[in-house]
């Protein structure tokens, strides 16, 4: 969804491992966002795969970079993970899972 209600970005998180970013450095990186949404993205979540398959928590965006060195986004986060009550995909609809960046409102899904 591309509109001018979202605030928030899904992205999937696959190895936590990358945990120390979101722990330690308090960012993320993504590989492509949509220009006309960098300035509205106010939150971003993450969606942890299998087995858990759930949005279990999210962060506010500081601010969002392009790293010409790494060719991504350096999402600079503001604070510590918020975790949430998990929004789980139904396990009858595997092919609803995030497979790249997804826009949403946080308001609607809290």
């Amino acid at each position: 969804m591309i509109s001018n209600s979202i605030d928030t970005i899904i992205v999937s998180a696959s190895d936590w491992g990358n945990h120390h970013l979101l722990l330690v450095l308090e960012m993320w990186f993504i590989q492509r966002i949509a220009n006309d949404n960098i300035k509205k993205i106010k939150n971003i979540a993450f969606y942890q795969t299998s087995p858990i398959c759930a949005i279990t928590c999210y962060a506010i965006v500081k601010e969002i970079v392009f790293n010409n060195e790494q060719n991504h986004y350096d999402v600079i986060l503001k604070g510590k993970l918020i975790e949430i009550k998990p929004i789980k995909l139904d396990k009858n609809k595997p092919q609803l899972a995030p497979q790249g960046t997804k826009y949403t409102l946080l308001k609607q899904n809290s």
